[in-house]
């Protein structure tokens, strides 16, 4: 009986997994830096059918197991209560692979840039948007743009975002500390970095062997780290306020009325799952928390009866007595702030808000005290008013929205 040959190509690679198999950092080092990047540009080239056809459904996947979907989703709702962003905040998503962490941001109404290594991944990432049949909110239409480069060294702007998120993708870089010093460039003063991936497994564990066999499959790097060496590393690049967390994905079930004690029998897979900060102010009126202010005017000032169509002029002195940085217009196309003027009848009913708007003179940090002329033209209709002015965070909210105090006058005008 003629003996079976083994392919060459296998042979070697199960030498070469049995050789390095008791020492994972010597495995690593069997690729250059350079030949693990040009595995990643060519990672979608070697996938074939379902698996390939995977980049443009992902995370729907009725192929595999349903749960993984449902995982994945409950992950995406958490990074979002996480990074605690509103919508049109700035995204960068890196390594964005397919585009599909970036779909989803842009669906949830977030300003979403998506970077990667392989021209393939990004051609998919366009595909997946393009296809996207109908616009939610014809008022701001889904934002999502792609471009290809090498995250370790990209020539992003510098603090232009909001937030960065790594997605299963940290262990991919071979120099993690230089693309984690290019994401804090990008990053805002405040901004914030989210981390999602795998933990550095046991030596000589299942969970290492997977790791071996998949880079000895697509040559890709797969390096996850330990979280006391990741924590250390962000540290040394500037992270500030590093925090961990963990995912549980699951629903409690009742038992009548009262909640079945179940979590202490979930088990809880060990992850890096972690949010940074770069240094700077958390809170600006893109990214609000408390919104406040104390606005003040001389009553000499304050007219109380005037003719219709009359030009009225306030010297107000305002007051940031909130903890948010408020942004001054500039080249901003929302989260600025303004003075705003409303129209009330004498029931104090709500009539208009398209008065007047004032443009602050600078950033106001919170403390910080302006000096504002404010100018209003009065009704055209001879009525008892009230004027409320009040701050507005543009395309966000009225400050009186927050519990911010406004400053109001009654008003009579004549014909």
């Amino acid at each position: 009986m003629r003996a079976f040959k083994r392919p060459f190509k296998v042979l070697r690679e199960a030498v070469f997994q049995k050789k390095h198999k008791k020492n994972f950092e010597s495995f690593l080092t069997k690729f250059t830096p350079e030949e693990y990047k040009q595995a990643a540009v060519d990672y979608p080239n070697r996938l074939e059918g379902s698996y390939r056809h995977y980049l443009y459904t992902k995370p729907f996947d009725c192929a595999r197991e349903r749960s993984t979907s449902a995982e994945l989703f409950h992950s995406f709702a958490s990074i979002f209560n996480i990074l605690e962003l509103p919508p049109r905040a700035k995204i960068l998503d890196v390594a964005c692979g397919p585009g599909w962490l970036s779909e989803y941001m842009a669906r949830s109404g977030y300003d979403v840039t998506g970077v990667d290594i392989s021209p393939d991944m990004i051609k998919i990432a366009k595909e997946r948007m393009k296809s996207i049949q109908f616009d939610p909110d014809k008022d701001m239409p889904l934002k999502a743009r792609f471009f290809i480069g090498d995250a370790e060294t990209m020539e992003a702007e510098h603090n232009l975002y909001h937030a960065a998120v790594f997605y299963d993708s940290l262990h991919h870089f071979p120099d993690q500390e230089a693309v984690l010093h290019s994401v804090y460039r990008a990053l805002r003063p405040g901004g914030r970095l989210f981390i999602k991936e795998g933990i550095k497994p046991p030596e000589g564990s299942e969970s290492e062997k997977n790791l071996m066999d998949t880079i000895i499959k697509y040559r890709t790097l797969e390096d996850p780290l330990g979280q006391p060496e990741l924590f250390s590393l962000l540290r040394k690049v500037g992270f500030i306020e590093t925090q961990a967390y963990e995912f549980i994905n699951v629903t409690i079930k009742r038992n009548g009325k009262r909640m079945t004690p179940a979590l202490n029998d979930v088990p809880v897979p060990e992850t890096n799952t972690i949010l940074a900060y770069k240094p700077g102010p958390r809170y600006d009126s893109q990214v609000p928390n408390v919104l406040k202010g104390r606005i003040e005017c001389s009553g000499q000032q304050i007219p109380h009866q005037v003719m219709a169509g009359t030009d009225i002029e306030l010297t107000l002195f305002v007051e940031n007595i909130g903890d948010t940085l408020w942004l001054s217009q500039k080249d901003l196309e929302w989260g600025f702030i303004t003075l705003g003027t409303k129209l009330l009848d004498k029931q104090k009913n709500f009539l208009s808000d398209r008065l007047a708007r004032t443009a602050l003179p600078g950033d106001v940090p919170p403390g910080g005290v302006m000096t504002l002329t404010h100018c209003f033209t009065a009704p055209k209709e001879a009525e008892e008013y009230w004027i409320k002015l009040d701050l507005v965070d543009e395309n966000i909210i009225w400050f009186e929205e927050m519990g911010s105090q406004p400053f109001e006058f009654f008003l009579q005008v004549k014909s």
